[in-house]
């Protein structure tokens, strides 16, 4: 609008939409990389494709569905794409194969490695049974050997005898792993570790490993107490409830006369609290007090185990590789496993097309029926997976 007025040619906002919205699309010329993935219009129910030009870094067009069909049209109309990276769904496959069959079709390396990510969660939910044998021996370990570390409580003066609350447990919980980590970082710096290789091991920022390596002993974390304006007076009311005194609003006027000039609500909140409960709250504030919080570690999911079968082992905290191995070593199969998802996750992320041949005959050869199922899948799709390891293409600014 302001430029309109510099330009001495008044009109409305409304004609401006109007002009703009009737004014012809520019042509835009084929893309030669054309990167293909589906995305929900509805999640769960209607899903559309997203056409990228890979090498504009743009986006070219939007396709109402994601069916072979629509995506043949398209091609067709749009004669020239030399290279189409695409997920490994079947349709966009075939689709480009009828639409443009000289084109170069890449498999997109990180559909790649989710293929491999779900066959191994396939693989873990066969294998459930043995994750939660393995995490209830694991947990009749701990029980039976001594704990090295100190008690979880925090709070020195906390009553012994007295069954913990759940907020407590939660907090004293909080503690005992913050000083786990510590002692895994003391460990780690007194066997000649770097503080930069502790915070990887570890997963603490630099800051936090270089806190606790120069700390003389594990460091509490003291939060001062809550305040309340209301604090200098509730000796008083104290004093006068228990002579006797339960009439809130003349409560409230005492303490005016000595000089109180806050609110009257946290006088009210103070003096409500100070009566007496029925029976059922007591009853229930007893029962919760006794619940004593779950100490025992939920079983691994096929999902977790998948990924950190998957994941580089780079990235792990300390206490998921120890976790890894007891899972990987504990049966020759689950190791067997390990490796070849390794092997194969390596394999795509450094494009090691040389070592394709070799993985596909062990993963058949393995005995693993989720693994020669994801290898079979690739021989279908052989050329186009071959060319993700060759090709610097993938789905990268698609998704």
């Amino acid at each position: 609008m302001r430029l309109v007025k510099r330009l001495s040619m008044p009109t409305s906002r409304f004609t401006l939409v109007r002009l703009i919205r009737q004014a012809p699309t520019p042509p835009r010329r084929t893309p030669r990389v054309l990167g293909v993935d589906d995305f929900a219009w509805k999640k769960g129910d209607r899903y559309g494709t997203l056409l990228v030009d890979l090498q504009a870094h743009r986006v070219v067009d939007v396709l109402p569905d994601r069916e072979a069909e629509t995506f043949v049209t398209w091609l067709k109309a749009h004669p020239g794409v030399l290279v189409i990276a695409r997920d490994r769904a079947g349709n966009y496959a075939d689709g480009a194969r009828r639409g443009a069959p000289k084109a170069i079709q890449v498999g997109d390396r990180f559909h790649l490695l989710l293929n491999l990510t779900t066959a191994l969660q396939r693989f873990f939910e066969r294998k459930q049974e043995r994750l939660q044998r393995l995490a209830a021996q694991e947990k009749a370990a701990r029980m039976r050997e001594p704990s090295s570390e100190p008690p979880a409580v925090a709070d020195p003066t906390a009553s012994r005898g007295s069954p913990l609350t759940v907020t407590e447990a939660q907090r004293q919980g909080r503690r005992a792993r913050r000083k786990h980590r510590y002692d895994e970082v003391i460990k780690l710096h007194q066997q000649g570790a770097s503080q930069v290789a502790i915070a990887t091991l570890v997963g603490l920022h630099r800051d936090t490993v270089r806190r606790y390596i120069n700390a003389a002993s594990f460091p509490e974390i003291v939060r001062p107490g809550k305040r309340s304006k209301l604090d200098p007076y509730k000796a008083y009311l104290r004093e006068r409830w228990a002579a006797g005194q339960h009439n809130s609003k003349q409560l409230l006027a005492e303490l005016r006369e000595q000089g109180y000039r806050q609110g009257e609500t946290i006088v009210y909140d103070y003096l409500r609290s100070m009566r007496e409960r029925p029976e059922w709250r007591e009853a229930y504030t007893s029962t919760k007090k006794q619940q004593a919080p779950s100490t025992s570690q939920s079983d691994l999911s096929a999902r977790e185990a998948a990924w950190l079968f998957a994941c580089n082992p780079q990235k792990l905290r300390l206490t998921q590789v120890f976790k890894l191995d007891h899972v990987r070593r504990s049966e020759e199969e689950l190791e067997i496993a390990y490796q070849l998802a390794q092997d194969f996750r390596v394999m795509v992320t450094r494009q090691q097309e040389a070592n394709l041949g070799r993985w596909l005959k062990e993963a058949q050869d393995s005995g693993i029926a989720e693994l020669r199922s994801l290898a079979v899948g690739i021989l279908r799709d052989f050329d186009a997976v071959r060319a993700a390891l060759t090709l610097p293409y993938s789905n990268d600014y698609v998704a």
